[in-house]
C-alpha cells in the first residue's frame, strides 16, 4: 500500500468558511512524500529493498481453510496473524519505477493549519531510507489490530512530545533519602497522532480488515 503524506481536504466544520483548495497549499510533485506499507506474516523477513518492487511483485496466495460459503479466489490473500511495517518514500525514489502514485492527498479532520504544520519531515534529497518500521500487528481476527505508537512516532506521524522532566537521574537519590513510598514515578506522555497520522492509520486499519477478510476463517 502506498499512501500520500499530505492533506488535501478536511471536514466542513474545520474549514470555518475557507475553501479547501486555498486552505491546503499545493505540494510540488518533487516534494511529495509517501508511506510505503507492507503487510506480512511474523516469519517474513524485511520487504524487498526497493519501492519499485511494490509495483512489480505479485502477492502469492497463502493456503487457508476452505469456506463453506463460497469458493475462494486463488489470488486472494488472507492472513489471520500478521504484522504491518512501513517506511517513508520520497518522490525521487519512485520516479521512473512505473509505480502508480497517488495524485491526491489524504482527507483529514481538524484544522488545515495543524495538518500543514505537522506534516512528516521531508527526507533529504537523494536519501532513501530502506529500513522498515513495525507500526501494527494482529494476533488474530478476534483480537483486533494493535498499533505501535513508537513506530508511528518514528515515521513522523505523531505530534512532538515535550521533553521528559529530569527526574529519572534523581530517582536513586530519592529512593535512598525518602524510601519507596515517597517516590513518584514520572507520568509517561502519550503519543498523539497528527491529522495526517490519524488519516494514515485509518487507511492502514482498513487494509488490515482486508487482510483478515470478512468471510469464514
Amino acid at each position: 500500500m502506498l499512501l500520500p503524506l499530505w492533506a488535501q481536504e478536511t471536514d466542513e466544520a474545520s474549514l470555518a468558511g475557507a475553501r479547501a483548495d486555498t486552505a491546503f497549499p499545493a505540494i510540488p510533485v518533487d516534494q511529495r512524500q509517501y508511506l510505503l506499507v507492507f503487510y506480512g506474516t511474523f516469519g517474513d523477513g524485511a520487504p524487498a529493498d526497493s519501492a519499485s518492487a511494490s509495483g512489480k511483485k505479485k502477492n502469492k496466495a497463502r493456503p487457508s481453510p476452505p469456506s463453506t460459503l463460497e469458493p475462494m479466489d486463488p489470488k486472494t490473500v488472507i492472513l489471520s496473524e500478521f504484522k504491518v511495517s512501513a517506511r517513508l518514500v520520497g518522490y525521487s525514489e519512485l520516479r521512473g519505477t512505473g509505480v502508480r502514485l497517488p495524485n491526491t492527498g489524504l482527507s483529514v479532520t481538524g484544522s488545515p493549519q495543524e495538518a500543514v504544520d505537522h506534516m512528516p519531515p521531508l527526507l533529504p534529497v537523494g536519501e532513501h531510507r530502506r529500513d522498515f518500521t513495525v507500526i501494527a500487528h494482529c494476533d488474530g481476527r478476534d483480537r483486533g489490530v494493535v498499533f505501535e505508537p513508537m513506530g508511528l512516532d518514528k515515521l513522523g506521524l505523531c505530534l512532538p512530545r515535550e521533553p521528559e522532566p529530569e527526574r529519572a537521574k534523581d530517582s536513586h537519590e530519592q529512593l535512598q533519602q525518602f524510601g519507596n513510598w515517597d517516590y513518584e514515578e514520572p507520568e509517561e506522555q502519550p503519543f498523539l497522532l497528527t491529522p495526517i497520522g490519524r488519516a494514515a492509520v485509518e487507511m492502514v486499519w482498513l487494509g488490515c480488515l482486508a487482510m483478515t477478510s470478512f468471510g469464514a476463517m
